[in-house]
């Protein structure tokens, strides 16, 4: 074996344990957006019971038609006839 070889060798245990750390820190650091992107999925009881579940159930995109305003998905704020629609 070369010395270049043997160097390479010795670097790998160490870059293998580099590279599983930042692996998990890249999954700490990803979590919470994928638990609030699948409690978005979620029914609002569902949401409250179980906040930290990844597993939708049921599933429901009814928090989606209530941000565009879709469908009788929820409460809305009525709106006036020549007055900006306000909730309080």
């Amino acid at each position: 074996m070369t010395s270049r070889t043997s160097r390479r060798l010795s670097r790998s245990p160490g870059m293998l344990v580099l590279y599983v750390l930042l692996a998990a820190l890249g999954l700490l650091y990803v979590l919470p957006f994928v638990v609030q992107l699948v409690t978005s999925l979620k029914t609002d009881p569902d949401a409250a019971a179980h906040p930290l579940s990844l597993l939708p159930d049921p599933f429901s995109l009814d928090s989606y038609r209530r941000l565009f305003g879709i469908g009788d998905a929820g409460d809305r704020c009525p709106s006036r006839a020549g007055s900006p629609t306000r909730c309080s």
